[in-house]
């Protein structure tokens, strides 16, 4: 219904079959639609790994980063702190936290895979819609009264008047 209007422009100013031009506008709706999508893929892709190449490079410097605390002497105006001198093991701290950080990497598979699942079945529910409009619009064949057309037999009168309250309440 919201390709009607390109479909029939396409239709008396290029001199395009019905069928033609209704294709040709899902041709490049789908084109655009696979574009976006591939290259909204490869962005995340390469985003994620990053992300995880940064948090790996981030814990390989922990322990020298916790070393080199413990041996650092903080002043707060009159008081100076001298955290070696303090007794705090900070290497079962670094350990603590590279072992949780490990176990969510770890875990970020399964994340992925049901990001990966949700979205695949939006891009197949997508498609779905797709395809349905698609064959609403073509059969059609450029009149208005066709997209929605229907054969009660038994029932048309009542569907007739049915529709036409409803017109008269939309």
């Amino acid at each position: 219904y919201l390709f009607y209007p390109t479909a029939s422009f396409l239709e008396r100013r290029a001199r395009m079959p019905w069928g033609l031009s209704v294709t040709l506008i899902y041709l490049v709706l789908a084109l655009i639609i696979i574009g976006l999508l591939a290259l909204g893929g490869f962005e995340i892709v390469s985003q994620i790994q990053s992300l995880i190449d940064a948090i790996e490079s981030l814990l390989d410097q922990l322990p020298v980063l916790l070393d080199s605390l413990k041996l650092q002497v903080i002043v707060i105006g009159p008081y100076t702190y001298d955290l070696s001198s303090l007794g705090i093991d900070l290497s079962g701290l670094s350990d603590q936290l590279i072992n949780s950080t490990q176990a969510v990497l770890r875990q970020t598979g399964t994340i992925l895979s049901s990001v990966a699942s949700s979205a695949i079945s939006t891009i197949g529910w997508m498609l779905f819609i797709l395809f349905v409009s698609y064959f609403l619009l073509i059969e059609s064949g450029g009149l208005r009264e066709r997209i929605f057309s229907y054969d009660f037999r038994d029932y048309n009168e009542d569907a007739r008047r049915f529709t036409e309250r409803l017109g008269n309440i939309w």
